[in-house]
This record gives C-alpha cells, sequence and structure tokens, in this order.
C-alpha cells in the first residue's frame, strides 16, 4: 500500500534565526526597561564576578535587569554562533539554545562560558571537521562554565595564575566532552534528554574528588529571589502564547502536524523541526511551556530564577523529544513522589525535578505511562543527592539525575516492558514546501 504523503512549511534558516532573535530582543528590552541604566549595568557586573556554584539564582544576583541583560546577550553571541558556522537550526540547536537560556539564570554568564566553547573548537580542529558537527554539543557544555568562574576568581592561587587555570580548565574540559558525550549516550538509549549533563556529571565528580583531595571546599549556595513572580509568570505566558500563534499562522495544518508530533517516543535523536515542521514544533514548545508553568502555578510555587531555568530548558526541547503527552507522566511521578516523601511539592526544589526531570520523557513515550511515573518518582530522589557528587559545579544536575536514573530503568524496561506500538504513519514521507 502506498503511502500517504503530507506536506508542511520548510521555514527557511534566516526566518529560524528571527524567531530566536525577536526572543532575545525581549530579554533586552524588558532588562533596559526594569530600572535605570546604572542599576541594570550594576546588576549585570555582580551576575559575572559572583560564586555560581548550584544554588545561584541570577535574580537574586543581579535583579530583573541585570539577569535578563545576561541572558539576552547570551543568546545573542549563541545566535551568532549559529548563523557564522551555517547551522540549519534544528531540533537540537534550539534545545541548546534554551538550555543555555534557562541556565543564564542560575550560573551561566557572558565570561564563564567561553573556555568551555573554545576546548570544544580546538577538539573539532584537532578532528580536521567542522566546527559546526560540535557546535550545539558546546552550548550544551557551558552547564560546566561554574567551575572556570570557581578557578578564576574563587579559588585560591596567586592572582598572576588565575586567569591562565581558569580558562585552561574550561578549555581542557570542552575539549574532552565531545568524545565522552558519544560514549555515554549508549548507556541511556537516548532516553536522558540531557545526555550532555549526565557526561558533565560523571567529568566533573572526578575532577570535584581531585580538587578536594588539595584542600578545595564545596560551600554550596542557596540564593533564591521571589520577588518577580507575577512578572515571571506573565513573561512566560505570553512568550509561549506568542510561538502556539507563530505555529498556527504560518502552517495551516500545524495542529496536525503537532498532533502528529505528540505520537512520537521522543527520545534524543527525534528532532521534531526535521520530521514535523518548525510550526508545528512552535506550537508544542508553547504547549509545553504552558504545561510546566501550569504545574508550577497549580501546586502553589513561586517563580525564580531556578525554576524559570527549568521551565525555559522544556521550552526548547519541545523542538526535540518533549510533548505534552511524554512529559506529563514523569512530572505526576514527581508530584506523587513530592507527596508522600518528605520534601514540599511547592518548594522550588521538587518544582525543578517537575520541569528539568521531563529530560527522561522518552521513558514514558517508549514504554508507557506507568514506566514514566516511576521514572519521575525516582528521579526526584536520586537528584537531591546528585549535587553532591559533582560539587554544585554542574548546572545540569537534573540531567545528570536523569542520566543515572535512565542507566538503571532502560536495561529492566528492555527486558520486562513491551514498548508502545506506534502508529505506521508516523513514517510517512513528506514534501516541504515554502
Amino acid at each position: 500500500m502506498e503511502k500517504r504523503v503530507l506536506e508542511y512549511r520548510m521555514w527557511k534558516p534566516v526566518e529560524k534565526m528571527g524567531v530566536m532573535v525577536g526572543f532575545t530582543l525581549t530579554l533586552i528590552i524588558a532588562a533596559l526597561f526594569s530600572g535605570s541604566t546604572t542599576d541594570v549595568l550594576a546588576g549585570l557586573w555582580r551576575v559575572l564576578t559572583y560564586n555560581n556554584v548550584l544554588m545561584t539564582d541570577y535574580l537574586y544576583i543581579g535583579g530583573l535587569g541585570g539577569a535578563f541583560l545576561n541572558s539576552g546577550l547570551l543568546l545573542l553571541c549563541c545566535a551568532f554562533l549559529l548563523w557564522i558556522n551555517k547551522a540549519p537550526f534544528n531540533g537540537l540547536s534550539f534545545g541548546a539554545v534554551f538550555a543555555m537560556l534557562g541556565l543564564s539564570f542560575l550560573g551561566k554568564n557572558l565570561i564563564n562560558v567561553w573556555p568551555i566553547i573554545a576546548g570544544v573548537y580546538v577538539y573539532a580542529k584537532y578532528k580536521k571537521e567542522p566546527f559546526l558537527t560540535y557546535l550545539n554539543v558546546a552550548l550544551l557544555a557551558t552547564c560546566m562554565s561554574p567551575i572556570v568562574t570557581e578557578v578564576l576568581i574563587h579559588i585560591y592561587m596567586p592572582i598572576a595564575l588565575r586567569p591562565f587555570a581558569g580558562i585552561g580548565v574550561g578549555v581542557f574540559l570542552g575539549f574532552i566532552i565531545p568524545v565522552t558525550v558519544a560514549m555515554f549516550l549508549k548507556v541511556s538509549e537516548g532516553n536522558n534528554l540531557y545526555n550532555v549533563g549526565f557526561t558533565a556529571g560523571i567529568l566533573l565528580t572526578v575532577l570535584a574528588s581531585v580538587f578536594m583531595s588539595f584542600g578545595y571546599e564545596h560551600v554550596p549556595n542557596l540564593f533564591i529571589a521571589d520577588d518577580y513572580h507575577f512578572f515571571l509568570m506573565f513573561y512566560i505566558y505570553g512568550v509561549s502564547l506568542c510561538f502556539i500563534l507563530i505555529g498556527l499562522l504560518t502552517d495551516k495544518h500545524a495542529l496536525r502536524y503537532t498532533w502528529r508530533l505528540m505520537k512520537r517516543a521522543g527520545t534524543l535523536q527525534t528532532d521534531f523541526i526535521a520530521l514535523d515542521g518548525f510550526s508545528a514544533s512552535l506550537v508544542n514548545m508553547g504547549m509545553t511551556g504552558i504545561l510546566t508553568l501550569s504545574y508550577v502555578l497549580v501546586v502553589g510555587g513561586t517563580l525564580n530564577g531556578a525554576v524559570i531555568s527549568g521551565i525555559f530548558t522544556v521550552i526548547g526541547f519541545g523542538a526535540v523529544g518533549k510533548h505534552p503527552l511524554n512529559m506529563w507522566p514523569v512530572m505526576a511521578g514527581v508530584a506523587l513522589g513530592s507527596v508522600v516523601k518528605i520534601w514540599d511539592i511547592s518548594h522550588f526544589t521538587p518544582l525543578m525535578a517537575a520541569t528539568f526531570g521531563t529530560a527522561i520523557a522518552p521513558i514514558a513515550g517508549k514504554y508507557g505511562v506507568i514506566a514514566g511515573v516511576v521514572a519521575g518518582f525516582i528521579h526526584l530522589s536520586f537528584v537531591h543527592r546528585a549535587a553532591g557528587f559533582h560539587a554544585g559545579l554542574n548546572l545540569y544536575n537534573h540531567g545528570f539525575a536523569a542520566g543515572m536514573t535512565a542507566m538503571v530503568m532502560t536495561p529492566f524496561l528492555k527486558a520486562f516492558v513491551k514498548p508502545v506500538k506506534r502508529p505506521e504513519n508516523l513514517e510517512d514521507k513528506y514534501i516541504k514546501v515554502s
């Protein structure tokens, strides 16, 4: 029987970049209107120079203006890197950029990300391959950026040596992570969407242990700002609705393709933009943002830098792997765990587990609702212990915990649980039309 052929509007890279840059400008405009220029720049300076191991909410450190300006400028740099390297702006590109956005409220800044990116660039040159091949990994690997700030500013050593040591450590980690990412991807079989976070957690666990053997003391931060709840709520709802509207207005069949998208299991290799079109992916990104934000509000949570970092990362991975149907079982598992365990469901830590924890949404997509609920239940417990391994130096702590959860569950699921049967027409071909 001949397969049915579907059509969707093909977006040009410059158009996709336009959406990305347009969103970035909203961050910068919000920053500039949040206060006087002097206050905003002073806030940005505090963001750039403050210790940023977990948990460092830049909204607390730099205020709304400093935090949003750091995020906006960092995203402009990401868009520029993608553009000059002629990136296709695929699903993983949007996931990487929005992960950069999310964690730019929790530890990434305009200074500490560059040594990591430079290290990946050096690796690409060493392999004699285009930097584009590793660019998304480079952006995601900036989850290790707190170690650059720690060595550059806060670890005791002669001042003259700090720049060389800080940059050197960052370049070294960036150089080795592309190799380790590829190896650790096999462990979870694509069931952890934050595979770079898992890899970084392993590397930094080793490095932190070495540091501690020389006297380094891990002093965790706990700086959380709860002063901007309503602004953040309206901002995220507004962004999510704009993505949905753009998707619907640019493709009259966007809802049809979005429904098709949500029938996919959503493993790390599932690029929704390539498979279902950019318009449908935008609709899905908006829906994932609304779902996660609504969860936070329904359980009585307060929005801060820690919580919105998870929400923005979820929105980005709405282009590669996540959709409401494979997310909600994991979120339900976290909610169940929050009720029966010792944690308050409205505290920012379980809220982060419910948002970032959707990294293991492919487990629900591949093996069903019960498997997803169990994965979320386990993830909530493990993530509370995970930061101690890498001394809070891995901003994708939930990626590390999700990787451990997926690594443990995947063999049992493969052995005892039959995968969910997917409709055959998911393999239908597309005609991409302008």
